[in-house]
Formats: C-alpha cells, structure tokens, sequence
C-alpha cells in the first residue's frame, strides 16, 4: 500500500508592478491539493489486483487589482480580470 499527498502554493504575477521595488498589482495563487492512494494484493502466483484511487481540488484565485488589462503586441488586446470568490 502506498498513500502520496500534493499540495501547491504557487504564486504567478498577472499585472507587474508600476514602478521597482513594489509588489505586483496583482497575482494568481494556486492552492491546489491532492491526495491519492494504491493497494497491490497478491491473490494466487498468477493473479494480482491493484487498486488506485485519487482526488484533486483545483483551486486559483486573483490578488490585487483587477479589471481590463491590456497588452500591446501586433495589436492591442484587451482581457477583463475578474476575482474569483
């Protein structure tokens, strides 16, 4: 039997900061967790049986500023930004 927990705390900067050494204006933090497990049994030489069983939760959200957010490329695109309860 085996047991295997993840947990991720990341942090990604959407809006950078206006001027140096501020925080960012806004960030996407993901706090996703998961847990999953495996049971091997052996019930004759010839047959085995193995059962997995995992469970993710997804979860995101946006700090900071929020609201259009626009970038200058070929051409200028404009994407909203709306926090997520």
């Amino acid at each position: 039997m085996s047991v295997r927990g993840t947990l991720a705390d990341n942090t990604d900067d959407q809006i950078l900061a206006q001027f140096p050494g501020q925080q960012p204006a806004s960030t996407l933090r993901d706090n996703s967790k998961g847990i999953s497990a495996q049971y091997t049994a052996i019930l004759r030489p010839n047959l085995i049986n193995v059962f997995n069983f995992g469970y993710t939760r997804f979860g995101q959200a946006f700090s900071g500023a929020t609201g259009p957010v626009c970038s200058r490329r070929r051409s200028t695109r404009c994407r909203t930004r709306t926090r997520v309860p």
